[in-house]
């Protein structure tokens, strides 16, 4: 396997920005760092600025095929201008837009703006295929908040078929011991009615999910594919390299302080990164010597490409 750029555009600029705007949820999912990461002292619910947002959504823009995600940290639709960034964002055209949402929040209107601002893609992740499953995923929940969910997810279906729209609409669920036996039956009902379907291995967020281990092969360390593809803005305006570190360890630029995404991306720190991956010598990257996620992500095929393919479809 050869390490590196997988071509000379993101070379330039990432291929994917996560842009965090809120680390606020209104779930605390077993399977998700967030029910640990409000617990700390430090834990403070941001929201991102306007101006800031504005600033990374122009330079995603001005790089054709690089993908905005709304996700990580919190739940995106919790932000009270988040349709509005969808907004600003497609007037800009910039296109990949996508969302990560855990569909809580998608009321008939929200579904009706999304689908006529243009969104691409619209990620519901229902992580279940029963109302017992959802109720152990996500405890404490209106007992039949999973069966709202899905009839959400047929309205979004609905709404972009009847606005002849190009968003693209997909479920997701993630493999662990509690859904284990809901797997297939999950692809079986989802893939005739939404454009694709994804099943994703469970990750820690370094340990932060107590006692579930993730899957990975941990005998042979490998470089990790984020800093090449992937950077993360935070709710409070830095930039970090890994978008799985809630904790914000891994934070090394403030877009408050004026830097930009392109000059970050190509910055000697982000060099300097890079080579210590390639080198495999985390000695100085405590974030990275302790991770396991890396064992995780495929080289051959990012979720970006997987974003990318399904918009082809």
């Amino acid at each position: 396997m050869k390490y590196g750029f997988s071509n000379e555009l993101e070379a330039a600029f990432p291929a994917m920005t996560h842009v965090v705007i809120t680390n606020a949820c209104n779930l605390e999912c077993v399977h998700c760092a967030y029910g640990e990461i409000k617990k700390r002292a430090d834990y403070h619910p941001a929201y991102l600025d306007w101006d800031i947002f504005t600033r990374v959504a122009d330079e995603i823009a001005a790089h054709p095929g690089a993908i905005l995600r709304f996700t990580c940290d919190g739940e995106p639709m919790l932000h009270p201008r988040f349709l509005d960034m969808v907004e600003y964002a497609k007037k800009l055209e910039l296109r990949p837009t996508t969302l990560n949402t855990n569909g809580t929040l998608l009321t008939h209107d929200k579904i009706e703006r999304l689908i006529k601002l243009g969104i691409d893609v619209v990620e519901v992740s229902l992580n279940a295929f029963s109302p017992e499953t959802y109720n152990l995923m996500r405890p404490g929940r209106p007992s039949d908040e999973y069966n709202l969910i899905v009839d959400r997810v047929k309205e979004l279906v609905r709404a972009r078929d009847s606005h002849s729209a190009k968003t693209k609409i997909m479920v997701s669920l993630i493999e662990m011991p509690e859904t284990q036996n809901e797997i297939s039956p999950f692809k079986e009902y989802w893939e005739p009615k939404v454009d694709r379907v994804i099943t994703r291995v469970f990750t820690n967020f370094g340990g932060l999910v107590k006692d579930k281990k993730e899957s990975g092969d941990l005998s042979s360390r490998k470089p990790c594919l984020v800093p090449w593809r992937r950077m993360t803005v935070t709710a409070d305006g830095k930039i970090r390299y890994c978008f799985n570190d809630w904790c914000n360890e891994s934070v090394m630029f403030d877009l408050k302080a004026g830097i930009s995404m392109e000059d970050a991306w190509n910055s000697p720190e982000m060099k300097k990164l890079r080579q210590a991956h390639l080198d495999l010598d985390f000695s100085d990257r405590p974030y990275c010597e302790k991770c396991t996620t890396w064992s995780l992500l495929r080289w051959d095929f990012d979720y970006g490409e997987a974003l990318k393919k399904v918009l082809e479809d």
